[in-house]
Order: structure tokens, then C-alpha cells, then sequence
């Protein structure tokens, strides 16, 4: 009887770490680091490629410090290309565009001044 519940256990953990690395495929993961060693970054904006929607600002704490780097999980849709758009401290903003973004991917933005 015991062996029988250490396998239904085994197979539980085995079936929940499948689904789990299942909804990983269906989006993605951008980082965003921010290359300058002067300057902070003040707000990142992420969207697919095909819209005109920035949407909101990705920062949790308001700003990117120097040479810090941040992730952005559950990026939807995947499998096309996503555009970048910062602004550092002195309000000089970067565009990155059509870096594509695959299902379960990590895509990483270099974030220059």
C-alpha cells in the first residue's frame, strides 16, 4: 500500500510539473538590462511589434539602476517580434524594435544611453 501512494504521489508531481512547463510555452520572457553605468532607466515599455499600445510602464520600483537588469514574465502573444522603449534619468529615451520572441523564450534587451 505504500508503494502505491509513493506512485500516485510521483505521478501528481510528474503530471503538475508538465502543465507547469506547458503554460511556460505559451509566452515568453523578455529582460531588460540596463547597459549605462551613468544613467538610470525611469520607464520600460514593452509591446509586440504589430501594436501601437505601449501599454504601462514595467518598472515595479519606479526606476532600472545602472547596470541592473529586470524580467518581464507571461509576455503575450509570443512566437513574433516585440519592441523595446526606455527613458533614462535625463529623459533621452531608446528604441529597440523587432526582436523576436518565442513560446517558453528569454529574449534579453541591452538597453544602451
Amino acid at each position: 500500500m505504500k508503494n502505491f501512494r509513493l506512485i500516485s504521489i510521483l505521478i501528481t508531481i510528474a503530471t503538475l510539473t508538465a502543465c507547469a512547463e506547458d503554460e511556460n510555452l505559451e509566452n515568453g520572457t523578455i529582460d531588460v538590462k540596463n547597459m549605462s553605468v551613468f544613467f538610470s532607466i525611469t520607464s520600460v515599455y514593452l509591446k509586440p511589434s504589430s501594436s501601437s499600445d505601449w501599454g504601462n510602464n514595467r518598472l515595479p520600483n519606479g526606476y532600472l539602476g545602472t547596470t541592473d537588469t529586470i524580467t518581464v514574465t507571461g509576455l503575450e502573444p509570443c512566437n513574433q517580434h516585440w519592441d523595446l522603449q526606455a527613458y533614462f534619468s535625463d529623459s533621452t529615451n531608446r528604441k529597440v524594435g523587432k526582436v523576436y520572441l518565442s513560446c517558453g523564450g528569454i529574449v534579453t534587451f541591452n538597453v544602451y544611453y
